[in-house]
């Protein structure tokens, strides 16, 4: 139980390693403190509610369920998109800021955890109070110590949004409404002016728009390679009914006006790149 203490305040008190914190200013780690979410939830884990599951190749997770289209995935002993993790590797630079926006249960910011390294840091958005004490979990695990979650959307502006979960076999499709569904705090990416970012992952369904326009002083200052989902869930655009090839231009049109070239990697998986940098 002490170590299990420990390893909560570790994480939810940013880091336990030095060399990371030195990227963060002071205001930046208060300001990422004050949304790492609800500690009495997180340390009150039901460890007999799941198992953990090693995945080679990506890591070891509690699992509570094999219905959940991801979890699924895991608990067959296979990665989930494991493409995804070999683009972090590829981009991610040691020793720099890295982004998880949308990080689920933390698949992926492992990787970006073992990308950027001892003296880089990771930050790990995720708004379901759930899925987010799975995440700081599934961080400790994995010795992620370098990794900061932090529980909060990520938008155009600052506010309180809704979470709607559609369908209960796919956790990671919850969504931002702006009526009904639980709350969760809402903030820009600029927010928190950080620098020095090599690598963004988002998988923020359906929400790239308002979560590129709330950081377009972000990534015009650090010009990172950026690794996006755009319009992936269907059940949110069936439910708005929603032109999905003219939101999905828009969010491309967003990227260009930021100087970046974005390109199809996979099915709905688009990798965006700084023009400056080339092909």
């Amino acid at each position: 139980m002490r170590f299990f203490s420990f390893a909560i305040v570790g994480l939810l008190c940013l880091c336990s390693c030095s060399e990371s914190l030195s990227l963060l200013s002071e205001k930046q780690t208060t300001l990422l403190a004050g949304l790492s979410g609800d500690h009495t939830f997180i340390q009150a884990f039901p460890f007999d509610k799941y198992r953990i599951c090693v995945v080679p190749k990506q890591g070891s997770f509690y699992l509570d369920t094999t219905d959940d289209s991801i979890k699924k995935v895991l608990a067959s002993g296979e990665p989930w998109e494991y493409e995804t993790d070999q683009v972090i590797y590829q981009y991610t630079k040691s020793g720099t800021v890295a982004l998880d926006i949308g990080a689920h249960i933390g698949t992926h910011t492992v990787a970006l955890s073992r990308a950027v390294g001892a003296d880089g840091v990771v930050i790990a958005f995720e708004p379901n109070p759930k899925i987010y004490r799975e995440l700081c979990m599934n961080l400790i695990l994995n010795g992620c110590t370098n990794v900061i979650p932090v529980q909060c959307a990520l938008g155009d502006h600052d506010g309180q949004v809704g979470l709607l979960t559609p369908v209960a076999y796919n956790e990671g499709g919850t969504y931002v409404v702006t009526d009904g569904g639980g709350l969760v705090a809402l903030r820009k990416l600029d927010d928190f002016g950080l620098q020095n970012i090599s690598f963004i992952k988002m998988d923020v369904e359906n929400y790239e728009e308002m979560v590129l326009a709330g950081g377009e002083e972000t990534i015009m200052a650090s010009r990172p390679v950026i690794f996006l989902e755009i319009q992936g869930n269907g059940e949110q655009l069936i439910a708005s009914g929603a032109n999905c090839e003219q939101k999905t231009e828009a969010t491309i049109s967003a990227l260009k006006n930021m100087n970046y070239t974005t390109s199809v990697f996979k099915g709905l998986d688009y990798l965006a790149k700084p023009m400056e940098c080339g092909s």
